[in-house]
């Protein structure tokens, strides 16, 4: 490998840089579930009730939906109480709202679904029962956003695996071009060796060896710069979003190990390709 290190160093970098790509959108899908499972599951059903409703109906309204199933919990708040604390969060701009004759917010119920019904699905059910209800004017829960987020990250995650293909199917030639060009730089010693006796799996095994542990310095190198760009993202990550970005996590030991296994893989099939071509290597 010292001897020609140009080539190797070139076959090294083409994985490191293919393991990074792999690596990069497994990181970023991996904490872009864990987001939007946390943001579905503190979410809470808005059920905003029709003007002029009648306490007693607001009442049997509260009843029907705490009655569903998957309903932990649903809190009456009243346009009185809504009111204040829309004043309180106005703040400085409260005085907007003192010259108001009459209330304009709805009286509405705060809605919390249950553990198993924490998913987008369960919701979307939960939502379509209570906009049933009579006297019930809408429902409110972030179902476009959280829908058009999840349409991103399917066409996203389309594009990972594209980009994946392209950098594994590069990274797969250069490893298989390398073996290649050794094996003939070393053709003639390669002839001394048959004549002597030596076995056609005491030639290969080294250029298995040589692959294998391209592959390994190439993913312990892309792993390696994925790891100090996160970090230091987090360390020097806005004020303004530090609490988000704080939550973020690395990929697990688990999943590092199963890349790195999957990039000395790599170069165990690029060697396997390049010595495939030549039938006394088959």
């Amino acid at each position: 490998m010292w001897t020609n290190f140009l080539l190797n160093a070139v076959t090294i970098v083409t994985i490191s840089l293919s393991v990074l790509i792999v690596s990069m959108f497994a990181l970023f899908f991996m904490n872009a579930s864990t987001m939007i499972d946390f943001w579905v599951k503190g979410m809470g059903i808005m059920v905003y009730i029709e003007p002029e409703t009648d306490k007693t109906i607001i009442s049997k309204i509260g009843k029907n939906i705490r009655s569903m199933e998957g309903i932990a919990d649903a809190t009456l708040i009243p346009k009185e109480e809504a009111l204040v604390k829309l004043k309180k969060r106005l703040e400085d701009q409260a005085f907007l709202l003192e010259n108001l004759k009459d209330n304009p917010l709805p009286d509405a119920f705060e809605v919390h679904p249950e553990r198993f019904f924490q998913n987008n699905d369960g919701i979307d059910s939960i939502a379509l029962q209570i906009e049933s209800i009579p006297g019930v004017a809408e429902v409110e829960y972030g179902r476009e956003w959280i829908s058009m987020f999840s349409r991103f990250l399917k066409l996203f995650k389309l594009s990972a695996w594209v980009m994946t293909g392209l950098f594994l199917m590069a990274a797969t030639f250069f490893v298989a071009n390398t073996i290649k060009l050794v094996f003939y730089s070393r053709r003639e010693e390669i002839k001394v060796m048959r004549l002597v006796g030596a076995t056609e799996n005491f030639i290969r095994i080294p250029f298995y060896i040589q692959s294998m542990i391209q592959g390994a310095l190439g993913g312990i190198i892309g792993l390696g710069i994925l790891y100090c760009t996160f970090r230091f993202l987090l360390e020097n990550s806005d004020p303004n979003i530090a609490a988000i970005v704080s939550g973020l996590e690395f990929l697990s030991p688990m999943l590092q190990i199963q890349i790195l296994a999957g990039s000395i893989a790599l170069g165990w099939t690029g060697c396997f390709l390049s010595l495939s071509r030549f039938s006394k290597f088959s």
